[in-house]
């Protein structure tokens, strides 16, 4: 059974289409950003002076000698940026911006005065 250069063309492009979705991505290099402290809001590990981040997301925290299972085996760079400083979870969410804009003692619309 032979096929046609048109069923072979569209099975080629399937096959390339498939082909993003079936290769394993290659998970990047793990950064570990070291401080003097790290506040964890985790009241099981309220502090720590170590954290793991690959690809954007944290994989771990603790301090250099907890994360070694994960630095082991993976390409990874120390950073000592924040060596002496602490660290703490900040979150913002960006759809409060236009709420923060406006106080409560403020009518919407209303300028303040020069004075203040």
């Amino acid at each position: 059974m032979t096929l046609s250069t048109r069923a072979m063309g569209w099975a080629l492009l399937a096959l390339i289409l498939a082909t993003p979705t079936l290769a394993k991505e290659q998970p990047g290099p793990i950064t570990v950003f070291v401080a003097k402290k790290i506040v964890t809001m985790d009241p099981t590990l309220p502090t720590a002076t170590a954290v793991a981040v690959r690809d954007g997301q944290i994989l771990s925290v603790g301090s250099l000698q907890d994360l070694a299972p994960w630095l082991k085996n993976n390409k990874h760079t120390i950073d000592e940026q924040f060596k002496d400083k602490v660290l703490m979870p900040g979150f913002i969410d960006p759809h409060l911006h236009p709420l923060l804009a406006r106080s409560p003692s403020r009518p919407s619309g209303s300028r303040p005065s020069p004075g203040v």
